[in-house]
């Protein structure tokens, strides 16, 4: 049958079962998926829930093959997102990049017409968007016989799903990409064990790595091939593995020349922090390429005798849940205290940072602390 990949044939064929899902929405399957998993946006933008069935999880990681090898075809545009799924006809991608401008986000295609009449709305488009992809909108052409809107297979002639072409998708667009990352950063660390008498080589080999780390954050690689190999998560667990070795050789260097060393606590919460600047650092300069105008802020000491209190909101919509932080620190910058708490419902951002804020001030009262100043993030409750 020519499969090699059982783990790449296993997602093309429930993969399948996904695109009967969109296709077919009045299906009863499809219905009650919906309705249990992605009641308020489609599949492609659906989030895993609270206790999912096994099948689910297979459905939902398949997904992201349907992300890579479908489109839609234009109709009325009101069941088409224009962030959140692929419409684009271009060969790079059938997906708009972020980031954009903020109105475009939460609107549909037909929204993006001119009222009562199937054509572009030129002037909103050219508003909302980047020369590159205005120009991709409006080269797509509104047909006005074609009524609704439908999702087509690119890798067919009659825009059909098969297992087949999805099965070359993924081992043609996504396994390349991973043997030729995988390899590369393997080849490093085997100079590294070839060097590892030379503790300053340990340098050079996580540099290595920062750079191979990088390529899984790419946004247009992560766009093309969305999720197969390069999710959030991943994302972020290589970066802070990569960190975590940058840290340690660091240690290492004060132990041999300082006489000096960090506990394992200390140079946990060190790599976590380093690697959440560097990652912001790497968005803040991809956006400005984008003409994003983005402002750095750093922390600022109070007056002596003071201290200041920062604390945020966390929302975690697939749990129902929200949470909340804060961390006080005095005049010289060092940590006085700290607080955490979880509240078992989603709230929203107003009042899930005010209870942030109430939170901190509760706790602080209690322990008797003047003279404080309290530094939120959100413009709602400054």
């Amino acid at each position: 049958m020519g499969f090699r990949d059982l783990h790449a044939f296993n997602l093309a064929m429930i993969a399948k079962q996904a695109w009967n899902i969109m296709t077919k929405p009045h299906s009863l399957v499809a219905r009650l998926y919906k309705a249990r998993y992605f009641p308020n946006s489609s599949l492609l933008d659906s989030h895993i829930g609270h206790n999912p069935s096994y099948a689910w999880c297979g459905i939902r990681k398949s997904r992201h093959i349907l992300m890579n090898g479908c489109r839609w075809i234009i109709g009325s545009g009101t069941n088409i997102n224009v962030m959140k799924d692929p419409w684009l006809r271009e060969k790079g991608g059938t997906w708009i990049h972020s980031p954009q401008a903020q109105g475009a986000y939460n609107i549909n295609v037909n929204n993006l017409m001119l009222p009562n009449i199937k054509r572009w709305d030129k002037e909103k488009i050219e508003t909302l968007f980047t020369d590159e992809v205005a120009k991709c909108i409006l080269d797509i052409p509104l047909v006005d016989t074609v009524e609704g809107d439908k999702l087509i297979w690119i890798d067919n002639n009659y825009g059909q799903y098969s297992v087949r072409s999805s099965y070359n998708l993924v081992m043609n667009n996504i396994g390349k990409m991973k043997n030729t990352v995988q390899q590369e950063v393997g080849i490093t660390f085997g100079k590294f064990m070839l060097h590892r008498r030379s503790s300053t080589y340990f340098g050079g080999f996580v540099k290595n790595v920062f750079q191979h780390v990088f390529v899984f954050m790419n946004d247009e690689f992560c766009q093309r091939y969305h999720s197969f190999h390069c999710t959030d998560d991943d994302a972020d667990t290589a970066g802070m593995f990569a960190m975590l070795l940058w840290v340690l050789w660091n240690n290492i260097n004060n132990k041999v020349w300082n006489d000096s060393q960090e506990t394992g606590r200390n140079l946990g919460y060190q790599a976590r922090q380093l690697w959440l600047k560097w990652f912001s650092m790497q968005r803040l300069q991809q956006g400005s390429t984008h003409n994003v105008q983005q402002q750095v802020l750093s922390w600022q000491k109070p007056p002596t005798s003071w201290h200041k209190c920062n604390n945020d909101a966390g929302f975690h919509n697939n749990l129902n849940k929200t949470s909340d932080g804060w961390c006080l620190r005095d005049h010289l910058g060092n940590f006085v205290l700290a607080g955490t708490n979880w509240r078992e419902r989603q709230c929203s951002i107003v009042e899930g940072e005010s209870l942030a804020l109430l939170e901190a001030m509760k706790a602080i009262e209690h322990r008797g602390l003047t003279h404080v100043i309290f530094e939120t993030d959100s413009q709602d409750c400054g």
